[in-house]
């Protein structure tokens, strides 16, 4: 049994109230969002959209449960005008801060991100539009619950609104708009008239109209942000209570019988949203909305991060194991993978600025300008940061195949990480207090810093409250708890880089033994035929050649040539038509695929100063493979099985 977790500080949320851009066509907009998550199997975090030239379109199994569900339900469903007017659904063609705007911070209904972790203005120019996440609130529970009341009334409702028909069932739209009314009473709107700045809610405009018949939504200047999409909702008729007309907006007659009393519900609700909690004991934690001076990080499962470097022989299964790792241990299924895990290959070429991201030349309407491409430990590091509340995963393969000393660079620091739950650290001059699983120290790197806070400037005084992190031009930068970084080890690679002992000491080294084990695809792989009389399996070759191996460096008194031991995994057997006695499957490897590579590294690597001993006076390695693949077969090496079989 345990208690509830203690209530925590929201953080700040950046109300966007300067953003240009507009959400026309709302409607469509919030009706695919709740398709979306019904046909989604209603997850809290969907990646929706595909890449398609410079635009976007549903992805393809998301596109077609929501056809199927909508012709299930509708008798006169088209597919080829609804598949026509999906792709001009705002969800895929509008900026991704006019969904923010609308979603976020008008009806509460979803957050949206890009899945690459891109900046949020990274669609403001250009025309190009990125892949995105919607994550959604508990408002869609609230939207299903009333779908449900009359699903299938609703779901013509919806196609209706999807392909721009006119709408058959006034009834059920009023449902649809008073609710969406009901959710954008909390939002908070902002124009420019003539003494300063004039910021509302619906409230203000619901106690304007009981005074006054008409009320100017259109400040002195252009309107933007959630004032914009205001405008334009209303007129989409997404207000129950307001609606155009005499040359600004009037209470809508049809439903004036209950303004009045809407108006002091909704007054009462807001006092009642405007929470302070505090503690009168000293000792205890106060927490404000307004005014907070001290910020904690948001919790977050995750207190333990690992930073494992898994290294064995070549084909041992180390990134088999990272798989296996991925999925059963951290839960997170292949298709999920690209939003939880950035992967990335160390060479020797890898720089650090690969590693972090650059500064890169972008066309933009045909002027060059210049603008900071993240790499892959910017990407996950964001999205770990803006989501606490789910592990995200850095893969490094080869990590020893790149100088990883210079790659890391200053990051080096980061890796050592808070390791008792008692100790706290707050040093980057910031208010912030970082807990177990933090880095302990922070560095300073201005790039990555704008990139988190979606800035184009240094010294600018933007700052964000990101899962409790206040993050402004000033705030270090740390890894979270909920950021794991998982690497793989070849310990034989030629030319590689030696990982030094201070930056080893940082990681957790898991050795891949190379062994079998007793699962199906393991025993398919052992037992795999690698000539063509069946009588060699995979398993008695490697034994025979790791031997051979293992002899050849005592007799040479190379301990490194351990190293250069066959993996299990160093060829995939495949799987034939055929059958064993016991009706089992038959798997091989192919006679080409040993040919050109198994030969190759033993000629090439592993026997490189001693082939005299082990093949049948071979002096090339071509006469070598095409032996091999000829009739020769094993008659290619020398004595390979005599010390297994004795």
């Amino acid at each position: 049994m345990s208690y509830p977790k203690p209530k925590i500080a929201n953080s700040e949320i950046d109300l966007k109230l300067g953003i240009k851009s507009s959400l026309p066509n709302a409607t469509q907009a919030i009706v695919l969002s709740y398709l979306i998550w019904k046909c989604g199997d209603k997850k809290s975090q969907i990646s929706y959209s595909k890449q398609i030239g410079d635009g976007l379109s549903l992805k393809d199994e998301l596109s077609a449960t929501i056809s199927d569900l909508l012709q299930r339900n509708v008798d006169n469903f088209d597919k080829a005008v609804f598949d026509s007017h999906i792709l001009n659904n705002p969800l895929l063609k509008a900026q991704i801060e006019a969904l923010i705007v609308g979603f976020e911070l008008v009806w509460k209904l979803a957050r949206f991100q890009f899945v690459d972790g891109s900046s949020f203005s990274a669609e403001r120019t250009g025309g190009k539009r990125f892949e995105k996440i919607i994550s959604y609130t508990s408002n869609i529970d609230i939207l299903d619950l009333l779908v449900k009341s009359n699903e299938k009334d609703f779901l013509k409702f919806f196609y209706e609104i999807l392909i721009q028909s006119s709408i058959s069932n006034a009834t059920i739209f009023d449902s649809f708009r008073k609710l969406l009314t009901v959710f954008s009473e909390t939002a908070i709107y902002k124009i420019k008239i003539d003494n300063g700045d004039l910021i509302f809610d619906n409230s203000g405009i619901y106690k304007s109209l009981l005074e006054k018949p008409v009320v100017n939504l259109s400040g002195i200047e252009e309107n933007k942000g959630s004032s914009r999409i205001l405008k334009s909702s209303i007129s989409e008729g997404l207000n129950y209570f307001i609606t155009t007309g005499n040359g600004g907006y009037v209470k809508d007659e049809s439903h004036s019988d209950d303004f009045s009393s809407y108006s002091e519900r909704v007054e009462n609700f807001l006092a009642l949203t405007q929470i302070k909690v505090s503690f009168e004991d000293k000792n205890e934690i106060e927490t404000k909305i307004e005014n907070e001076t001290n910020i904690s990080p948001t919790a977050t499962p995750f207190t333990s991060p690992e930073q494992i470097i898994f290294y064995g022989v070549p084909g041992s299964g180390k990134s088999h194991e990272i798989k296996h790792k991925l999925e059963e241990e951290y839960k997170i299924p292949e298709e999920k993978q690209d939003l939880f895990v950035e992967r990335t290959v160390f060479h020797p070429e890898y720089t650090n600025a690969d590693f972090i991201g650059q500064i890169m030349p972008k066309l933009v309407q045909g002027k060059t300008d210049f603008v900071f491409k993240p790499g892959p430990f910017t990407s996950i590091l964001k999205k770990a940061l803006c989501d606490s509340q789910n592990r995200y995963i850095l893969i490094i393969e080869e990590i020893n195949r790149g100088n990883a000393a210079a790659i890391f660079g200053e990051l080096f620091q980061l890796l050592d990480r808070i390791d008792a739950a008692s100790k706290t650290t707050s040093h980057d001059g910031s208010l912030n207090t970082y807990s177990k699983g933090w880095s302990e120290y922070f560095v300073m790197n201005s790039e990555i810093n704008n990139y988190i806070r979606n800035s184009d400037d240094t010294f600018d005084s933007k700052a964000l409250d990101i899962n409790g992190i206040h993050f402004s031009a000033n705030t270090g930068i740390r890894l979270p708890p909920n950021l794991s970084i998982l690497a793989t080890m070849n310990t034989s690679d030629q030319n590689v880089f030696t990982l030094d002992n201070a930056f080893q000491r940082r990681w957790d080294m898991k050795l891949i033994e190379n062994v079998f084990r007793d699962t199906e695809e393991e025993t398919n792989q052992r037992n795999a035929f690698v000539d063509s009389a069946k009588q060699i399996t995979w398993e008695k070759f490697q034994t025979a050649i790791n031997i051979k191996i293992g002899k050849m460096s005592e007799d040479a008194g190379l301990s490194s040539m351990e190293d250069k031991r066959l993996g299990c995994w160093f060829v995939k057997a495949e799987k034939t038509t055929e059958k064993d006695k016991n009706g089992k499957d038959i798997y091989i490897i192919r006679n080409e695929l040993f040919a050109e590579k198994v030969l190759k590294y033993l000629w090439d690597d592993a026997f490189k100063f001693c082939r005299e001993k082990v093949f049948n006076g071979y002096t090339n390695l071509e006469s070598l493979t095409c032996d091999f693949k000829g009739e020769k077969e094993f008659a290619v090496f020398k004595n390979l099985f005599s010390e297994t079989e004795n």
